[in-house]
Order: C-alpha cells, then sequence, then structure tokens
C-alpha cells in the first residue's frame, strides 16, 4: 500500500473532519497500527485497556513529580485512543463495553490526570500553587463545555481539520506536550486556557449539537443502559 493511500482520511472508519493534533499527528502512527492490530486480530476493547492502563500510570508518575514519564505515558494513551475507535468501525466491533470503555478514557482517566497536579502540588506542601492549579482546571472545564457549542465561521486552512482547538487538542497540551517541555503543570493549563479563550471569542457561530456537555450526557445515559 502506497503512503498516500495509507494516509487517506476518505475512508468510512476514519473521522473527517477530526481534531487538529488528530489530523497533524496523532493520526500518522494510529492509521497504521490500525491495520497491524487488525491484521494482528487484536480487539478494539483490548486496545482501549491498554490505554486506559497507560493513562493511570501517567496519573500516578504526575504525582511523584515524575514530568517526562508521565507524558510519555499520557502520549501512548492519546494515540491509543485514535486507534481503538478506528479500528471498532474497520473490523466491525463496535460493542457496548467498547462505549464505556471509551467513556472512562474520554473523561475519567484525563480528569485523573488533571487531579494528579493539584494532589502533586498539596503532597509538597504548595498549597498555594495547588489552588492555583484546581482553578486552571475549573477554568479550563468550563471552555470545554462553552467553546465546544461553537465553531468557528471561517473554515480551517487544514483540510479534515473540525475545529483550530477542541477538547483533544487541550489535553494533549495539558498532559503530554507541556509537562515535558516545561517540567511543571501549570503552563501547559494557562496556554490551553488562552488558546480556548482566542478560540471561542474570535468569530463564532452557536452549533446546538456540538455542545459538549450535551454529548457527556448522552454518554453518561448510554453508559449505565443495561
Amino acid at each position: 500500500m502506497k503512503l498516500r493511500e495509507l494516509f487517506d482520511r476518505n475512508k468510512p472508519w476514519i473521522k473527517n473532519p477530526d481534531a487538529l493534533i488528530t489530523v497533524l499527528f496523532y493520526d500518522k502512527i494510529a492509521i497504521p497500527l490500525v491495520y497491524i492490530f487488525e491484521k494482528l486480530g487484536i480487539h478494539p476493547n483490548i486496545v482501549s485497556i491498554v490505554g486506559i492502563i497507560f493513562g493511570l500510570l501517567g496519573s500516578w508518575q504526575f504525582v511523584n513529580g515524575n514530568f517526562t514519564a508521565g507524558s510519555l505515558l499520557f502520549l501512548l494513551w492519546f494515540i491509543l485512543d485514535c486507534v481503538d475507535g478506528k479500528l471498532a468501525r474497520k473490523t466491525n466491533k463496535k460493542t457496548k463495553l467498547g462505549e464505556r470503555l471509551d467513556f472512562v478514557g474520554g473523561h475519567i482517566v484525563t480528569n485523573f490526570g488533571y487531579l494528579s497536579f493539584v494532589v502533586f502540588y498539596f503532597l509538597n506542601g504548595n498549597i498555594y500553587l495547588s489552588l492555583f492549579t484546581f482553578l486552571l482546571i475549573v477554568y479550563h472545564h468550563f471552555f470545554v463545555v462553552y467553546s465546544t457549542t461553537y465553531r468557528l465561521k471561517y473554515k480551517p486552512i487544514i483540510r479534515n481539520v473540525g475545529s483550530y482547538f477542541g477538547p483533544f487538542d487541550s489535553g494533549s497540551i495539558i498532559l503530554a506536550i507541556c509537562p515535558l517541555i516545561f517540567k511543571n503543570y501549570w503552563a501547559g493549563l494557562l496556554i490551553s486556557n488562552l488558546l480556548y479563550t482566542l478560540h471561542t471569542f474570535l468569530g463564532k457561530e452557536k452549533v446546538e449539537n456540538a455542545s459538549s456537555l450535551k454529548n457527556f450526557k448522552a454518554m453518561m445515559r448510554r453508559f449505565f443502559e443495561v
């Protein structure tokens, strides 16, 4: 298979459009992994479980102040989070358990990562920085809900990108990129919050069905269905 054909996004099992960082980076690794895992017969739910384990281990590393290990483990989680859904759609193995695992990964594991920052500063006796980080997280989560009810009026300049900045992009900055570069936890939150603020207030139009809060409620209902 030629590289152009391999990374062609016009396939029914690839989300199109998708998050900026997914299109530019994660899918360059995730799409080949989908073909490899399909050939090896690996079930999508196994990929999800391994990813969740990486995320939880990353949170534990953050609590212990291991910036590099935590960032790399979350980077692996983000990549596998881009693999499992594609693999499920490609192999027609979408299951109720898979939806629940997606919920756990997308909402619970990432929030464990965010709260591990607060715990780290608290355990190290830096109460004020712990509180400051917590407030940054609250602000961030407000914009995850608020800004994603909007989309930019102007189409992104990069093909197949649905939005310049969304929850997946911000999560990558906070959990995988900035702790690795800056060796602290609050820099990523500051950068992410600034980008969210700009994204929300620069030329927007409301999209009712794009609300993260609505998506969260729908996922909660599916999660607890028997």
